[in-house]
């Protein structure tokens, strides 16, 4: 799955089919290993502005479907801050470790099962996503391949 074919894609509830919320981007968490941490979903007055992957039971072609007993929550501290650090990733820098430029995001590909990271498109290359190290507000950091 691609980060851009989940934006704007429905959340809705497994137990009444409900639609929560619209998919507006996702958290990845490079620690310990390049995931996505949750899914940042539209504002709402009832909704927090981010649903757990763990709280991700599917993802399909057109809507993501949360387990039923969970619902989006408001974040803690650290969800905030791996959100804002994960906000607007295509067109964002990627460095080597050694801080060498590797190019732009393009866009980003995670398993719709597990949220591990599996490749980071860039504008000129592709790179697997087990060599992310960070996000960070200027740029992506990458193992040197």
């Amino acid at each position: 799955m691609l980060l851009s074919q989940i934006r704007g894609m429905k959340v809705v509830s497994a137990t009444d089919a409900v639609s929560l919320a619209t998919v507006t981007g996702i958290v990845i968490d490079s620690a310990p290993a390049a995931r996505v941490a949750a899914i940042c979903l539209t504002k709402s007055s009832s909704l927090g502005p981010y649903l757990d992957w763990d709280a991700v039971q599917a993802v399909g072609h057109d809507a993501v479907i949360a387990h039923g007993a969970k619902t989006p929550h408001p974040g803690d501290e650290r969800m905030t801050q791996l959100a804002a650090l994960s906000h607007d990733l295509p067109g964002r820098r990627v460095l080597t470790d050694r801080g060498e430029p590797a190019g732009t995001v393009k866009d980003i590909a995670f398993d719709p099962e597990t949220g591990l990271i599996t490749r980071i498109h860039l504008t000129a290359d592709d790179i697997p996503g087990d060599r992310l190290i960070a996000v960070g507000s200027y740029a992506l950091m990458i193992r040197t391949g």
